[in-house]
């Protein structure tokens, strides 16, 4: 099925004069005139009322400044709050009155009338005679003079001079051995090296590479002394027995005093010890 749509169109209307349609067209464009006129007003009437919006709250704002800059200056002359604390001393005041009046009708209607009055009188009475007899007390006694410079100065000759610090001077030790050291001892090379143990009772110091050469190895000694070593740096001859014999370190020494081979010779010679033999077509492992 199709649908037609069928548009019917309205039947022709009179044909218009030229005069007719300039008179048309003359009074269309007064209307557009007219509408422009109004949207032109509508538009002046917001942004009048946008300005006044604008001056109103910048006005506001002015004020706001004046006040705080008012409190700030009240607070600076200790006047901050004056209206509220008149208008409590006033509150204050008349409650005092009021309460003073009903005292007062009470001790009269019980014949004590002027008791209070008479008491007060004796107690300002007191406490004046106090006030003069330690006004005359004060005026009799010496006035107290203030420390000048003179007396500062008579105080500090009169402190003794201060204890002066005694440091210990120690010889200047190498931090690498020169030449072939002779044994000295644990307690004199300690001494002699600055060497500082915790706890103290560690194992003693190996002092040349013979007393060494039974712990690190033949085939290291003989690697050292080829490259011009003559005996362990301090930081060795402490570190080597005890990690070599399984404990942990902590050492800390001057720098170029030999710490890197503190700590390399003993792993060196652990790889030795562990290594195992490789074939051709393995690599060594440790």
């Amino acid at each position: 099925h199709t649908h037609a749509r069928v548009q019917m169109s309205a039947p022709p209307g009179p044909v218009k004069s030229l005069a007719e349609r300039r008179a048309a067209a003359r009074e269309r464009l007064k209307a557009l005139s007219v509408q422009r006129r109004e949207s032109k007003e509508v538009e002046e009437a917001r942004r009048q009322a946008k300005l006044a919006a604008a001056a109103a709250k910048a006005e506001a704002a002015q004020d706001k400044a004046a006040g705080k800059e008012q409190e700030g200056a009240r607070r600076e002359d200790g006047t901050a709050g004056k209206p509220q604390i008149e208008k409590a001393a006033k509150i204050k005041a008349v409650s005092g009155k009021l309460q003073k009046k009903k005292q007062e009708e009470a001790r009269s209607e019980d014949g004590t009338a002027g008791t209070p009055r008479e008491a007060k009188t004796v107690e300002r009475k007191t406490a004046s005679a106090k006030l003069q007899k330690s006004q005359k007390e004060n005026h009799r006694k010496p006035n107290a003079r203030l420390p000048d410079s003179a007396d500062k100065a008579r105080s500090a000759a009169e402190r003794p001079p201060p204890k002066e610090k005694k440091w210990k001077k120690r010889p200047v030790v190498p931090l690498v051995p020169i030449d072939v050291p002779s044994t000295l001892g644990t307690d004199a090379y300690r001494e002699k090296h600055n060497i500082v143990c915790k706890p103290a009772s560690c194992c003693a110091p190996l002092e040349t590479f013979e007393a060494a050469e039974p712990l690190v190895g033949a085939h290291f000694v003989g690697a050292l002394r080829e490259r011009g070593f003559l005996a362990p740096s301090p930081i060795q001859a402490q570190a080597w027995p005890l990690a070599l014999g399984g404990q942990d370190v902590v050492a800390i020494a001057q720098t170029g005093s030999g710490k890197t081979l503190a700590y390399l010779v003993p792993a060196l010679v652990r790889l030795r010890e562990k290594a195992s033999p490789s074939t051709a077509g393995e690599p060594a492992l440790p």
